[in-house]
């Protein structure tokens, strides 16, 4: 479970929190390469293996929890200059950021316009 300032590890069975993790504390998050439901996430210099029907979505939403709560924890790349195409063919000049959940598109003056999920 993903709250406001942590993620969270619950009991399947009684539903009752087993860790807490502090967005702060986590140091590495990646998959396990050996099983596609796997990920590894590492807080406090120990390490933690989790299985998920859902990785993909998981890891993408903890990565904007961690970035949007600890901005300095993982490296946002940009703002790199972009166009948006409208329907009508017309464009208009925006930038673009790679953050580590998505692509974050913003106006001239930085105000977010859209975010684009790696997984929706």
């Amino acid at each position: 479970q993903l709250t406001k300032s942590a993620a969270l590890t619950l009991d399947p069975t009684q539903f009752t929190v087993t860790n807490t993790f502090p967005y702060g504390s986590i140091t590495k998050l990646s998959t396990d390469e050996k099983n596609a439901d796997q990920f590894i996430l590492e807080a406090d210099k120990t390490t933690y293996v989790y299985k998920t029907a859902h990785r993909p979505q998981l890891m993408c939403q903890l990565f904007e929890c961690i970035a949007k709560k600890v901005p300095d924890k993982f490296k946002t790349v940009g703002p790199v200059r972009a166009q948006r195409l409208r329907k009508n063919g017309s464009r208009i000049d925006c930038v673009i950021c790679i953050a580590p959940y998505g692509l974050i598109e913003m106006d001239r003056s930085n105000q977010v316009l859209q975010e684009y999920k790696w997984v929706n």
